[in-house]
């Protein structure tokens, strides 16, 4: 039996033969918001759709886990850079 990683909405699509969720549009905000992690977010929303076209429902629930993942990390990103960014003086 396989183990399907991922958030309960994502295992539950996949094992019910349908795709997860892919977060695309949340994906999109995080770009626009923090560069880095918003990059890792649109692309794992985009291996969803792949993965699970290719016969990998575990593949595409653990991409639709990540892409959630990275689109938490958006704004924490953001104040560290931003917390960096002041205490090296970048804003003077």
């Amino acid at each position: 039996m396989v183990r399907i990683f991922g958030s309960p909405e994502a295992v539950a699509a996949a094992s019910a033969g349908s795709v997860p969720p892919s977060y695309f549009l949340l994906a999109l905000l995080c770009l626009l918001v923090f560069l880095p992690t918003g990059v890792f977010a649109v692309v794992n929303s985009l291996l969803v759709s792949y993965r699970f076209q290719r016969g990998d429902p575990a593949g595409a629930a653990r991409a639709s886990y990540m892409t959630r993942v990275f689109c938490v990390l958006t704004p924490v990103g953001l104040v560290v850079a931003a917390v960096v960014g002041s205490l090296i003086g970048v804003n003077s």
